[in-house]
């Protein structure tokens, strides 16, 4: 999205008829109506004069609301890892910043034993974490990704079994997990949804949203 030039904005509809509109639109959103605020959008677009402040309106409230949830999540995380901390000597917390890291695969002059080890350890970590086997997880971003079977299986293999009280450890996850993976999934979708706004606001076509991403994707590496 860098890419594309500034957008003129025009700020010409009545100031009462943009407020009703802005309300219609954070209620779409509130209420995670999204097909229902992107087809709103488009007919503040295709409005003759086009509406676009409106649709400036909405693009500012979901920025808006970004940092609230980033917020939020913040809140939500502090809580959890304080609970933790209430349950775990510190030493032990601190190991638990980076929850895993994948095996790591041997040379390939590597004997049979250490290739089987490998493929073993790999195939464990699998059947429970599944594509998140072969990547690093780190606490902070990934709890509101796990299930609380994940949860007990990376604490008992980054602790080497020093697990002390399971039971205290799945009552904080049971506790404090859920809201923050409901965090996670609003600011997904919600970061989702401002950038199907912005191809909106600029006429994109499918085909130059896939041409944008390819090159933002490259450009990241």
């Amino acid at each position: 999205m860098k890419h594309l030039p500034i957008r003129r904005i025009a700020f010409t509809t009545p100031q009462a008829v943009r407020a009703t509109l802005a309300d219609e639109a954070r209620a779409y959103y509130a209420a995670e109506r999204h097909a229902e605020l992107l087809a709103f959008v488009a007919a503040r677009l295709e409005a003759i004069p086009e509406e676009s402040d409106v649709v400036h309106d909405l693009l500012a409230h979901l920025a808006e609301q970004m940092i609230a949830l980033h917020q939020g999540r913040q809140a939500a995380l502090e809580a959890f890892l304080l609970d933790l901390e209430g349950v775990l000597p510190a030493g032990q917390l601190a190991q638990l910043g980076r929850l895993y890291t994948p095996p790591r695969p041997p040379a390939q002059t590597a004997d049979a034993t250490k290739q089987a080890a490998y493929h073993a350890a790999l195939t464990d970590a699998q059947a429970v974490l599944g594509a998140m086997a072969t990547q690093r997880i780190e606490l902070r971003a990934a709890v509101g990704l796990l299930n609380e079977a994940q949860w007990k299986w990376l604490l008992k293999a980054r602790l080497k079994q020093k697990v002390g009280s399971m039971a205290e450890l799945v009552h904080v996850f049971r506790t404090r997990q859920p809201a923050i993976a409901k965090l996670d999934a609003r600011i997904t979708t919600t970061d989702h949804l401002i950038d199907q706004v912005v191809y909106q606001l600029y006429g994109l076509t499918p085909e130059e949203v896939a041409l944008m991403l390819c090159e933002d994707t490259a450009t990241s590496k």
